[in-house]
């Protein structure tokens, strides 16, 4: 019962953002584990997306209604697919493509230190806006600007049921848009227990 409880509270607590280094492979829900694909490997992914919000952060980092009435949400959904290959025994490459291919997301990750229950890594990515439309090309948007990202993954596995990743990530607009900061920094940490033995 005490790791039951720790462990819903590890998930409560952690930090559940969309980090924004696609294209490389994940074994959590949110976060990206240390390993990575097998040399020569293809792995092939798809992924379905649903969210609804109505507040939104502000600049003085304050909790807003998004809306100026209470019955108004914003909904959004999606499908992607991510392609990852094992370049290399410590590194891989991927990309991620939504299917509006409204953004391309290009990822790498090289592993610095795998022991038997931790390991570091480290990780970089581009996004780049791909969708098609008019646009001001003097108005700089998070949906028009490209933007580079580099963070560090850790990885702990204790026993062979209980694992945990978590992320750091610092991502940048080359050019600072008019509607957001330039930069930003995300956190997230994902816990998993294998309760049977055998894989689906």
């Amino acid at each position: 019962m005490k790791n039951l409880t720790i462990l819903l509270l590890m998930t409560f607590l952690s930090v559940q953002l969309f980090g924004q280094i696609g294209g490389i492979s994940g074994s959590k829900l949110r976060s990206y584990c240390v390993g990575v694909v097998d040399r020569h490997h293809i792995e092939f992914e798809p992924a379905f997306y649903y969210g609804q919000s109505r507040y939104n952060w502000d600049n003085n980092r304050k909790l807003q209604n998004s809306f100026l009435s209470s019955d108004s949400i914003n909904q959004y959904s999606g499908v992607g697919m991510r392609f990852t290959y094992g370049l290399f025994d410590r590194v891989e490459i991927g990309v991620f493509v939504p299917m509006d291919m409204k953004t391309g997301s290009f990822g790498v990750r090289y592993v610095l230190l795998q022991k038997k229950n931790a390991g570091f890594a480290l990780m970089g990515g581009v996004n780049i806006p791909m969708s098609d439309g008019v646009f001001n090309r003097g108005l700089k948007t998070e949906d028009n600007t490209t933007q580079v990202g580099l963070g560090a993954i850790f990885s702990y596995k204790k026993g062979t049921n209980f694992s945990l990743d978590a992320n750091l990530e610092y991502d940048r607009f080359l050019i600072e848009p008019t509607s957001t900061k330039t930069g930003t920094i995300y956190t997230s940490v994902d816990a998993g227990y294998y309760v049977f033995d055998r894989q689906l």
